[in-house]
């Protein structure tokens, strides 16, 4: 190599400008450079006045391509053969043939001539690859006009993946300079009418199933149960409900929860059991319910389904004067259950049985209380849409019903009782927990106290080792009264279950491999609900543009205030302007709605 010969730098072109020892400095088309031998390939060794004066010769290589196969022809040989000679120039016109043309490959020491067979698939993908650039500049053109045809739906279809989060890139985000997030895919879905604001991404974007499983579900085995049909359970629940897992019933000397025996047909590890871990939990949205397990399931185990009696997993619990568990009797059962409404039941308080439990519930209610539970009453509505989202989207609230209150306690004493037997039969169960808060409440009343108490509660832990629930006030608890709509529940069921009859139960290794997987998707499917009711409530008041409302001041900032809005169980944050106390009542109104953004921002009604 010599001054003014040409090189190659980095696949670029290069005139070697100078030589010392073991430095070369390099001409390139912005500036100079010095660089090492090893690092530059001699195209041609000049002289070339500058790069200015290197062309592009026009040429044809099919003669030379059909003349040198089978060989390896040298950069010169195939400069002469296509452009009749060999300069700088033709030099640099061979190099570009190689790798981006088809009809010649490899690097300038050695170079290949590509088969016809290769030559035809390059030549192929290259006229597929100007076909597809085509396409996509024709597709720009009607992007900017908004006027879409049929040939445009693989990218229309791209910018939906992403609105759900299943893909991270779109290259129409891209063009149009838009934030890659699913959001913003979202807004133009609407913009382009492609989607209308009811249609909801939200369980696709946090990977939750969206349809029930297809399993096949084995009928109920033969097994020897204790015959507890001589009195009546009642499975109460919301009304609408389909997936009654529970029951209550008293015997005249113990209180006893029966459970949806769902271990019975949901063995470990068996298909039912990996498709129950694979989604967590039902999912639960307004529009409708995508079940953890397929109906047929629900359809033999759901505690009333059944015409004359229901397999159940029961807790006979026997309690003592001071509202103390004495005992636990745990036994596969057939029960007899009515099925009943929260408002049905709250009519028959007064009435037998429910006057009794509810009076023993009182007293372990009491304890818990004396333990350090922290009971936080705040406004809950239940959203629905009729007709799978497309009929009317109703919101109410949920009463606070004595029915409802013991029914809860009677799943808490259920779920203290398994506990406590999985502790003192060493069986690994996933026991939950809660730490006691760091800080105090401030010391506030109605609304504002609750909101206060809540805000410093932490979050409930799942682990292998028990330990106390503070907000229950419970030394130990676990889940297992919702076992067709829950994992962790289903999993605690099974090694109970194993237990008593004898069965195999899991060990700790197993059992945290399950744990950890059920509540990490139980996380997700939480979080699309709660994203999907805000969608929902947001259509609500979009659909309602003259909606006005009640909000109370619940917590502040110096300049914002938290307004817990109880007819929508909504928590925005406004100015707070001459509102200063807590618990003040105020009318707002909605200033603007951004539903891709999941975002509201309310005003004063002035």
């Amino acid at each position: 190599m010599k001054e003014k010969s040409l090189v190659l730098y980095k696949q670029s072109p290069a005139l070697i400008k100078s030589r010392e020892s073991d430095k070369i400095t390099i001409t390139l088309e912005k500036g100079e450079k010095k660089v090492r031998l090893k690092d530059i390939v001699l195209l041609h060794e000049g002289p070339l006045s500058s790069l200015g004066a290197l062309e592009i010769l026009e040429g044809d290589p099919q003669e030379a391509w059909e003349l040198f196969q089978g060989e390896t022809p040298s950069l010169k040989d195939l400069a002469e053969l296509i452009y009749g000679d060999f300069t700088p120039s033709a030099a640099w016109s061979v190099f570009l043939l190689l790798n981006r043309t088809a009809w010649f490959r490899g690097t300038v020491e050695e170079i290949e001539v590509t088969s016809a067979e290769e030559r035809e698939k390059r030549e192929s993908a290259e006229r597929e690859k100007e076909e597809a650039a085509g396409r996509w500049a024709d597709f720009l053109t009607r992007l900017k006009k908004e006027e879409f045809r049929e040939e445009d739906e693989p990218w229309l279809r791209e910018v939906e993946q992403m609105a759900l989060g299943r893909i991270k890139r779109s290259a129409v985000l891209s063009e149009l300079k838009r934030e890659q997030t699913p959001e913003n895919a979202h807004k133009l879905l609407l913009k382009w009418g492609r989607v209308d604001s009811r249609w909801n991404p939200h369980p696709a974007r946090f990977d939750c199933k969206t349809g029930n499983p297809d399993i096949a579900v084995p009928l109920l085995p033969e097994e020897e149960r204790s015959d507890l049909t001589g009195f009546t359970s009642y499975a109460i629940d919301d009304e609408g409900n389909t997936d009654p897992d529970d029951a209550v019933g008293w015997d005249g000397e113990r209180l006893w929860v029966h459970i949806a025996d769902a271990a019975a047909l949901v063995t470990p590890d068996s298909p039912l059991d990996f498709e129950a871990r694979d989604r967590g939990a039902n999912l639960y949205i307004p529009e409708k319910t995508v079940t953890m397990l397929p109906p047929a399931v629900t359809d033999q185990l759901g505690m009333g389904l059944q015409p004359d009696r229901s397999p159940g997993f029961s807790f006979g619990i026997l309690m003592d004067e001071e509202g103390s568990v004495a005992d636990v009797d745990i036994r596969l059962s057939w029960v007899k259950v009515e099925r009943l409404s929260y408002a049905q039941a709250d009519t028959m308080m007064e009435q037998e049985p429910f006057k009794t439990i509810a009076a023993l519930l009182g007293k372990t209610r009491q304890r818990r209380k004396d333990n350090g539970a922290r009971e936080i009453s705040l406004p809950e509505v239940k959203i629905r849409v009729e007709d799978e989202g497309r009929g009317e989207i109703l919101i109410k609230p949920l009463p606070r019903l004595e029915s409802r209150e013991m029914v809860a306690e009677s799943m808490m004493l259920a779920g203290n009782a398994a506990a406590s037997f999985a502790i003192a039969h060493a069986i690994p169960v996933p026991f939950v927990s809660q730490p006691t808060p760091e800080n105090n409440p401030q010391k506030l009343e109605g609304p504002a106290g609750e909101f206060a108490k809540r805000k410093i509660m932490q979050r409930s832990r799942v682990t292998l080792s028990p330990s106390k629930h503070s907000g229950l006030g419970l030394d130990v608890y676990t889940r297992v009264t919702s076992p067709l709509r829950r994992y962790s529940d289903l999993m605690t069921m099974q090694q109970l279950r194993a237990f008593i009859t004898g069965g195999t139960v899991r060990n700790e290794e197993e059992m945290l491999e399950g744990t950890t997987a059920c509540e990490s998707l139980a996380s997700q499917v939480t979080a699309a609900e709660r994203a999907s009711n805000q969608h929902w409530k947001i259509n609500y008041l979009l659909e309602r543009p003259d909606w006005v409302g009640e909000a109370i001041l619940v917590d502040k900032t110096d300049k914002l205030g938290v307004f817990l809005i109880p007819e929508l169980a909504m928590e925005p944050r406004i100015a707070l302007r001459d509102v200063r106390d807590y618990n003040t009542v105020v009318r707002v109104k909605v200033q603007s709605a951004d539903l891709p953004e999941r975002r509201v921002v309310f005003a004063y009604d002035e």
